[in-house]
């Protein structure tokens, strides 16, 4: 890593650790109360990635490159497509006509939505090496950019958010945020009301990015953390908002994070020992 990198790095973690006040306009979402839990087919035990699109939902999971479509009203699987060979995929998203597929290693697949198959899907090589591991996708519709967040990296206790512009995904710059660990471990702390919960939290705190969406009306980012079960919620401008504990009652492995265009949250988790499931919440 040359200087200047080093000093943009430095000064994002600075910018990133600054704190905004909740936007009471901004809808709110009851997240240990769903208002309806989807049952998934056992194909989806290992549900990886979540996107919404024209009425549709769509659905990766691990070792399989399949896009699965599926209804939001049911999760019923209405159809699957092999769009690539097999591979730890770990998101979808919808955007400029194309469905992209998200590997852990970083590498983006696009094949065409109106022609999902392997033989029009092309690969997309960002240049990660073997130390990243990637596990959320979602795509911003107000800079036209789709958000890839790392689940581990090169950086010790950051984990980088990239902004890749949808006519020029090659051109990966540097990250436009850092989730920094100690200061989400603090936010916690400060919020834990008992000694013994601030010290459990001092002690074994994580935040392992697993998803990633944009409120189509605020702008807000939503960031999935598992298996330490969190939702980071920041602003447009990527200042922090609020950090939410997910229970693990309702959340067994949250992987996948979408809004549909009824601003409704869907949130899909992995089996863990039970049955793949899609939690929806209605704004409020």
């Amino acid at each position: 890593m040359n200087s200047i990198t080093c000093i943009i790095i430095l000064a994002l973690h600075f910018l990133n650790a600054n704190i905004t006040l909740p936007d009471s306009k901004a809808p709110v979402y009851h997240l240990s109360e769903p208002d309806q839990v989807l049952v998934l087919d056992s194909d989806l035990d290992e549900i990886s990635g979540l996107s919404y699109f024209d009425g549709l939902l769509y659905a990766v999971q691990d070792e399989k490159g399949t896009v699965f479509t599926l209804n939001p009203s049911t999760g019923e699987i209405i159809s699957e497509r092999k769009c690539w060979k097999k591979g730890d995929f770990e998101a979808v998203e919808i955007a400029d006509g194309f469905v992209f597929m998200l590997k852990s290693n970083g590498n983006l697949y696009r094949t065409p939505l109106d022609d999902l198959c392997e033989e029009k899907t092309e690969k997309i090589d960002l240049g990660f090496n073997n130390n990243w591991n990637f596990e959320g996708m979602g795509y911003d519709p107000f800079s036209k950019s789709l958000l890839i967040v790392a689940k581990r990296s090169e950086y010790a206790s950051v984990n980088e958010v990239y902004c890749l512009p949808i006519g020029d995904l090659k051109s990966l710059g540097e990250p436009c945020y850092l989730i920094d660990e100690q200061v989400l471990k603090g936010i916690l702390m400060k919020n834990n009301d008992s000694w013994s919960e601030r010290m459990a939290q001092k002690m074994s705190y994580s935040f392992n990015p697993s998803g990633i969406a944009v409120h189509p009306q605020t702008g807000d980012i939503y960031i999935l953390s598992s298996p330490a079960r969190q939702l980071l919620l920041l602003t447009k401008e990527w200042k922090i908002k609020k950090l939410i504990k997910l229970g693990s009652d309702l959340y067994s492995q949250p992987e996948g994070i979408c809004f549909d265009s009824d601003l409704n949250l869907y949130i899909g988790n992995e089996a863990r020992n039970g049955k793949p499931k899609i939690l929806i919440f209605h704004p409020k």
